[in-house]
């Protein structure tokens, strides 16, 4: 039985949302593009936020199946994660090459075999590739397969722990650490794919969210303590990760070595004391945003294709909105067509072997 979390899904809207505002072509001056030109400088934090919230969605899903089985099979949970995963990915590699190709048919960088087979196997963030925003994909998907190995060894040998979970984290957030001042030290310019678009420069980020998870559903009252009237707390979450949007990544080449670190961290602290927030409001309940929120992991897929497409034939408010407006649509479209189908049909010959779950990815 799979519960849907309407605050994840409201998380989710606002990480797609930030990413495809990163993605735009601003070019007039009018206030609202002033104002989308100050979230573009940091939109590129939506992944951030994506990083942890996978983090600890995919994670909770193995820890609520240890609780109920007392045990963890992690070749059904990488078959559960493809069903996820793969079909929309593939659909959207074979439309995006084929359309590009129809479109271009001269051989470009951007759409070459090359590129569709580094990212077909999803080693894109560290090759050649034809569609960049495919980066945070293959982290994540080195990433799950890391986790399956790792949690599989910390429970059959009775090693799930918070102390080693914990170890691990800080061990990657020292790889990560060491690799992006190195970088700040040995090169003067800024390179996204250099400084930002690597598993080991990313791990971290997503193990944070391991981490909150174990938490979550281990050790509750620790939770508690931490969100409790903290509201300093969240302000001050807020108040860091409002940073990203006033200080330019190109400009300031400290922040891969400071944010990259950091990030994970505040955004974690913002997922727990959403979901721990006992207030009910209207905008947590479910809503227009929540429901596109639901939809995010096609949406974020098809964005790039889309934008490519429009931004060549419409420019100010008429690109804007058919931008966002078709990005979304497709993104629903698919979902709808070809992710929820694959979800039915992987819940019917590997169901979960936990009892009850949040709705993960």
């Amino acid at each position: 039985m799979f519960l849907r979390n309407t605050r994840l899904d409201l998380l989710r809207f606002v990480g797609v949302t930030l990413v495809m505002i990163n993605h735009l072509e601003i070019s007039g001056s009018t206030f609202l593009e002033q104002v989308l030109r100050r979230i573009w400088v940091g939109g590129w934090t939506g992944v951030d936020l994506f990083f942890v919230l996978s983090g600890f969605l995919v994670s909770g899903l193995v820890f609520k199946e240890y609780k109920s089985e007392s045990s963890f099979d992690p070749k059904r949970f990488l078959i559960r994660r493809g069903f996820k995963i793969y079909p929309a990915y593939y659909l959207f590699l074979f439309t995006a090459f084929t359309l590009r190709y129809i479109l271009t048919p001269t051989h470009t960088v951007y759409n070459s075999a090359e590129g569709l087979l580094n990212e077909s196997v999803f080693i894109s963030n560290y090759l050649r590739y034809n569609n960049p925003w495919l980066w945070s994909i293959c982290v994540e998907e080195h990433f799950y397969f890391f986790l399956a190995i790792a949690l599989w060894l910390l429970i059959t040998y009775k090693h799930l722990r918070f102390r080693n979970l914990l170890v691990i984290y800080l061990l990657f957030l020292c790889v990560g650490l060491f690799f992006r001042v190195q970088n700040y030290f040995q090169y003067s310019d800024y390179n996204f794919d250099r400084d930002y678009s690597r598993s080991h420069l990313r791990f971290d980020s997503l193990f944070f969210g391991v981490l909150l998870s174990y938490i979550w559903n281990f050790k509750p009252s620790y939770i508690q303590k931490i969100t409790s009237g903290k509201i300093i707390l969240l302000i001050g979450s807020l108040v860091f990760i409002s940073c990203n949007f006033i200080f330019p990544r190109p400009e300031n080449r400290w922040i891969p070595v400071v944010n990259l670190s950091l990030n994970p961290i505040f955004f974690g602290y913002i997922l727990i004391f959403f979901l721990e927030y006992k207030k009910e409001r209207p905008f947590l309940r479910t809503n227009i945003l929540a429901t596109i929120g639901k939809y995010s992991y096609c949406i974020y897929l098809f964005h790039g294709f889309v934008n490519h497409v429009i931004k060549h034939f419409f420019s100010g408010y008429i690109y804007y909105i058919l931008y966002f407006s078709i990005s979304i649509a497709v993104g629903i479209i698919v979902s709808k067509v070809i992710e929820y189908p694959s979800l039915r049909f992987r819940d019917k010959f590997f169901p979960s072997k936990s009892k009850v779950a949040l709705l993960a990815k």
